[in-house]
């Protein structure tokens, strides 16, 4: 993870077989705290963008997979308050 950034993309293994990639969140000491609910949405309002959020997304791929479990709602349920409880413990 880079520590400028407060959340980044991982594959997510949601069973022995099955794996998504999700955004992640981190607490201060630079763990996994929360994921977003659903999958990464690859979709967007132009070519450009769509090009750098793929980018992005796909680096997950460079990365080890988090297992689900490892958090503690199941499944993983995110909100903005959530978000912003990690942003400011940053």
């Amino acid at each position: 993870m880079d520590k400028n950034l407060p959340f980044d993309y991982r594959v997510v293994r949601l069973s022995e077989n099955h794996f998504q990639i999700h955004k992640i969140w981190y607490d201060s000491n630079g763990n996994p705290a929360n994921a977003e609910a659903e999958p990464v949405d690859i979709s967007s309002a132009s070519v450009e963008n769509l090009t750098i959020l793929l980018v992005h997304v796909m680096s997950a791929l460079t990365k080890p997979p988090i297992d689900m479990g490892l958090f503690k709602k199941n499944p993983v349920e995110s909100s903005t308050s959530d978000a912003m409880k990690i942003f400011k413990g940053l």
